[in-house]
């Protein structure tokens, strides 16, 4: 029912046409389905995209792709935050911190504070939100993570923006553009 020129379909094409493969790849179906929840979460489908998460976590996740749960549970964790779901979206970013931290992934478990910091940011905590923010700029800065550290700098820009720091809000909003 996906309309022909939709980006998701080319997306859930790529997922279908890997399920039909004689041999499938667990890596690929986890990647092809990372790549369509994300589509979903972008088109504002946040439902389906946590269940879409949650498939590739089980179909595709840890032990063999660690990485793969670390990512898809981040995802489901943020999809479950913009349905307003606090204990989905708590759950899915423990389970991304305890698969990051078991194998050492340190972006993981800094891509994962970000994640709880937003959490912390739209219910209103926003000391939690920047002092955690500030905890990952500091690390993905001196680890040299610049993916994490963009990442973290546009949500520290948002609380500093909430805030009423605006000048602070503009000059960590350009620093994540770097």
């Amino acid at each position: 029912d996906v309309r022909i020129g939709d980006p998701v379909r080319a997306i859930l094409l790529g997922v279908i046409d890997t399920v039909n493969q004689q041999t499938i790849s667990r890596e690929n179906l986890g990647q092809g389905l990372l790549s369509y929840g994300r589509a979903l979460s972008f088109a504002g489908l946040y439902a389906l995209a946590c269940d879409v998460f949650a498939s590739a976590d089980r179909a595709a996740g840890a032990p063999a792709n660690p990485w793969l749960s670390v990512e898809a549970n981040i995802g489901h964790g943020s999809a479950a935050r913009k349905m307003v779901d606090w204990a989905t979206s708590a759950d899915a970013y423990a389970r991304a911190a305890h698969i990051a931290n078991t194998v050492g992934d340190v972006p993981g478990m800094l891509r994962v504070d970000v994640g709880v910091a937003n959490n912390h940011f739209a219910r209103g905590n926003l000391p939690a939100a920047e002092s955690l923010l500030d905890n990952v700029i500091e690390q993905a800065g001196t680890a040299g993570y610049k993916d994490v550290l963009g990442l973290a700098l546009h949500s520290r820009a948002s609380v500093a923006h909430l805030r009423g720091e605006y000048a602070d809000a503009v000059r960590l909003g350009h620093e994540a553009l770097e």
